[in-house]
């Protein structure tokens, strides 16, 4: 039998609704950093102005793209370059490219995004955890589909594994939440940046 009694689906998903949920618009700041074994390249930071239904402005914060934005809705994803009066609609397979993609910074929310199709216990290291499958119920979200593992005691997500809408695993998270941060370490699996890691911070939670 199992070491622990599942929750209840709803009290699942409205663990992983509280942010969208969230009473009134709410701002966040971002940091993402890239490393290559263990050593830090570069760091960039965002500011997050989420309007609480469901529309989320990005605004890069770093002198060198300083003036650029990136409006994230329910259905679309815009992007404007610095000086630029027209802005330019992202396609979906678009969000998922990058050791750290638009979708990552813009479009992280569980229970805006995405629907619950089942809930298991974990395995292997994450035994002791809840595995939550997902499955995208809104054009904005980012991915296809997305297993999740959450902490029994609290339903805080301590690891996630992203799917593409073709059904190819896109990205694993390894997730460390704080009393006022969320720190997503992302492990690309594709070949395109092999040996590059991406942490993305989340700030003002």
């Amino acid at each position: 039998g199992l070491a622990f009694a599942l929750p209840a689906v709803q009290v699942v998903a409205a663990s992983l609704g509280a942010n969208a949920a969230a009473t009134g618009p709410s701002e966040k700041l971002v940091r993402v950093t890239r490393q290559r074994d263990g050593a830090e390249l570069d760091s960039r930071r965002f500011q997050l102005l989420d309007d609480g239904n469901g529309r989320v402005l990005v605004q890069p914060l770093d002198p060198i793209d300083r003036g650029q934005q990136i409006l994230s809705t329910d259905t679309e994803m815009w992007f404007m370059g610095s000086g630029s009066r027209r802005a330019v609609k992202i396609p979906p397979i678009q969000r998922a490219f990058g050791e750290a993609s638009l979708g990552d910074v813009a479009r992280l929310d569980f229970g805006r995004d995405y629907r619950i199709v089942d809930i298991a216990a974990g395995s292997g290291d994450l035994a002791l955890a809840i595995q939550v499958r997902l499955e995208a119920r809104s054009p904005a979200a980012t991915y296809g589909r997305v297993l999740l593992w959450l902490r029994q005691t609290d339903l805080e997500p301590l690891q996630a594994h992203y799917f593409l809408a073709s059904g190819k695993l896109g990205e694993s998270l390894g997730i460390t939440v704080g009393a006022h941060y969320q720190k997503s370490d992302r492990a690309p699996l594709d070949d395109y940046y092999p040996k590059i890691r991406s942490a993305m911070r989340h700030e003002g939670l």
